[in-house]
């Protein structure tokens, strides 16, 4: 299962499943409540006031919990998951670490540290989808020549995002090409650090986590397996200022022979992921099944249709 991040933000998500779903509406209040905002409001304004990352972390992670406790309930709970970026927490509850609730609110205070960072930093974030790993050593090269840049996120085989200072990131973007990101803030960069002690300190608050052996990490993209609860912490918090190795984790959930692969909240951005981590141009090239599970009619279909599978198996 694929939990969504940053950039996976839609005007609307989670108001359909909350309409019909109590204990979805629950999660979206309470993300409302961590963050002091009515979620509902934000959610049907959708743009500036959705994608400031203390109102979105939270909103985005009670909306992936709320479907994949929608999900669960239908009988379908993951083996393996996969956040993109934020979405590793979401991934994290949904396996059994830490209850929706906490997750939330965990959410809220990544988001808050974040953002306070962000203010009064000319940060930004640049895509570079078809790039070589020795073009983007090169890009490097010229960008921190003009200030601060660093990998953010590994999205797939050739798609990078780079974080840093905004006047470094146009200077590759003029040489190199690429776009800038529509985001609030230099995340996954150098100008995150001073979120990392705070990030650790409401971790370490929780006391001990449920088993998620797993969890595939953003941090180097492999599964959780037996590493102990401080080697969890510092591939959460690691992140903050590290590089989000999606593609590795990708690589990790295709070496498992995965078959049936669900994208649990808004799906556009990670729907383009999967198909460049595969290699192929149209969903239905995929060497596995992609479901999109987002409104209750998703959700109710792909109860039915791995029920199924299971039944025919059995």
């Amino acid at each position: 299962m694929l939990f969504p991040g940053h950039a996976s933000e839609a005007q609307g998500m989670g108001l359909e499943l909350a309409a019909v779903d109590p204990r979805a509406a629950a999660l979206l209040q309470l993300a409302g409540e961590q963050g002091g905002f009515s979620a509902a409001k934000v959610l049907r304004r959708g743009g500036e006031a959705l994608a400031d990352t203390r109102v979105l972390q939270p909103l985005m992670t009670a909306v992936a919990l709320g479907v994949s406790q929608a999900l669960a309930r239908v009988g379908v709970r993951p083996r393996w998951a996969l956040g993109h970026s934020l979405g590793e927490l979401a991934a994290f509850s949904a396996l059994g670490g830490v209850d929706p609730a906490r997750a939330i609110a965990l959410a809220a205070r990544r988001g808050q540290l974040m953002g306070a960072l962000a203010v009064g930093q000319d940060g930004a974030m640049l895509a570079l989808p078809k790039l070589s790993a020795a073009a983007l050593e090169s890009a490097l090269a010229l960008g921190r020549a003009h200030g601060v840049v660093d990998v953010a996120l590994h999205n797939a085989p050739q798609h990078w995002v780079l974080s840093g200072d905004r006047a470094a990131l146009l200077e590759i973007g003029d040489r190199v090409g690429g776009s800038l990101v529509a985001t609030s803030g230099a995340w996954h960069c150098a100008h995150m650090r001073g979120a990392c002690a705070g990030y650790r300190a409401a971790l370490q608050a929780h006391g001990e986590f449920g088993s998620t052996p797993g969890l595939i990490l953003n941090h180097d993209g492999a599964a959780l397996g037996e590493r102990g609860r401080g080697e969890l912490i510092d591939a959460l918090v690691g992140q903050l200022d590290g590089a989000v190795q999606f593609a590795a984790g990708m690589a990790t959930l295709a070496g498992l022979g995965v078959r049936e692969l669900i994208l649990a909240g808004p799906a556009k951005l990670l729907r383009l992921l999967v198909r460049e981590n595969f290699g192929v141009r149209d969903t239905h090239e995929l060497p596995l099944r992609l479901h999109v599970a987002e409104r209750p009619a998703d959700i109710e279909a792909i109860g039915r249709l791995i029920g199924t599978a299971r039944a025919e198996a059995s």
